[in-house]
């Protein structure tokens, strides 16, 4: 029962891949659970050896699970999405509203800050990886609205999401190590 169980992490993972053939990815196995209650993340089995840098965004078959927080010749802590230092630039689905998703830290559901008003946010909107700021590829799944905190005193609303991946059975997660990002470096030189 447990091969078959891996055979379909393995066609998950695969079909993912497969998706999004223009990232480049590594694939790594889980190995631990981080037990400082600071920080919440994931120890992997690749590492600098492997084409693995602090930074790199993480997936798992099912979306977004973090990123790289920092990494040794031959493993990596992965600081996980729903860590209260994490700040992600997503984009909802249906309303195509942008916002910062921030970790709330272990057991609580992270939330996209900075929604405009204008935006009619709906509970079951798919939230994925906006793009925006370059450290994450745009389409990411992370997961999906549960509710929505508006009050037009604010000038933004905020959303509750549940993650797509359940943090606490991973095993086999892929490093994407490059994709492709919007060119911003003319702006950076002085007119």
């Amino acid at each position: 029962m447990r091969a078959q169980g891996e055979v379909q992490v393995l066609r998950e993972l695969f079909n993912r891949a497969a998706d999004t053939p223009e990232y480049t990815r590594v694939i790594a196995d889980v190995i631990g659970q981080d037990t400082n209650p600071t920080l919440e993340s994931i120890l992997i089995d690749k590492g600098v050896g492997d084409g693995v840098r602090a930074g790199m965004p993480v997936e798992a078959a099912r979306g977004l699970i973090g990123q790289v927080y920092r990494a040794t010749n031959n493993a990596a802590q992965v600081a996980l999405l729903t860590e209260t230092a994490s700040a992600i630039p997503v984009r909802l689905g249906t309303t195509r509203a942008t916002g910062m998703l921030r970790g709330a830290g272990r057991g609580a559901l992270p939330t996209i800050d900075w929604i405009d008003l204008q935006h009619v946010v709906e509970v079951g909107e798919l939230v994925t990886t906006s793009g925006l700021g370059g450290n994450f590829p745009e389409g990411l799944v992370i997961g999906r609205v549960v509710s929505v905190e508006r009050n037009e005193a604010e000038l933004f609303q905020r959303a509750v999401v549940q993650p797509a991946v359940d943090f606490r059975t991973l095993e086999t997660v892929f490093v994407v190590t490059e994709f492709e990002t919007v060119d911003t470096e003319i702006f950076s030189e002085e007119p």
